[in-house]
């Protein structure tokens, strides 16, 4: 097990995230078959792109391949317009968010390339050096936080869908638009936490 920088890195590049899924190799030179997975993938991160299961950070830029010297203008292409053997895409997301949409997409753990698994690295505390955030929540206090976040919900989204991730990805965009992060897999454990305790 080498080290990869693809490994350490919290944000992972459109043209990063289609080579690790399609286990494209930049040389020796890709055969016809393995650019024509590596096309595919690029296809699928698009249309999780636009079907919103996979959300990236930041704006998604689209190029065009087809420039020419003799064209001065072109119209900005769309996702919509993306073609993965003429064009190129620009878009980076985050590790967990990626791990999500596969683990939502009906991948096992075992199918996940390592270099895209969330890095996980544990040290002991001892009891006394614990933050407040590591002590468990009140269970009056905890039921108080989710009756608040339910009333949230229903007055940002009108209901509290079923599909927490989903659900998780229109919460995040409305966090963002105040200028506030919050990682979709808290908020998802959150919202599955209303539907279990109504």
């Amino acid at each position: 097990m080498g080290l990869s920088p693809l490994k350490v890195k919290k944000l992972i590049s459109f043209g990063e995230l289609a080579r690790a899924l399609s286990g494209l190799e930049l040389y020796p030179a890709p055969t016809h078959e393995e650019m024509e997975w590596h096309w595919e993938w690029e296809d699928a991160i698009r249309d999780a792109i636009l079907d919103g299961s996979l959300q990236p950070v930041g704006q998604v830029q689209v190029m065009s391949g087809n420039l020419s010297d003799q064209e001065e203008y072109m119209p900005p292409l769309t996702l919509h317009d993306f073609s993965p053997r003429r064009d190129c895409l620009i878009a980076k997301f985050k590790r967990q968010d990626i791990y999500t949409w596969l683990k939502e997409s009906g991948h096992s753990d075992s199918d996940i390339p390592d270099a895209l698994k969330e890095a996980t690295v544990t040290t002991k505390q001892a009891p006394s050096e614990r933050s407040p955030r590591d002590q468990p929540i009140n269970h009056r206090r905890k039921e108080t936080y989710l009756k608040l976040i339910e009333a949230l919900v229903l007055e940002a989204l009108g209901e509290i869908p079923k599909e927490p991730y989903k659900t998780a990805g229109r919460l995040e965009v409305i966090l963002e638009s105040h200028g506030l992060t919050l990682n979709k897999e808290p908020i998802a454990e959150t919202i599955r936490e209303i539907h279990l305790n109504p």
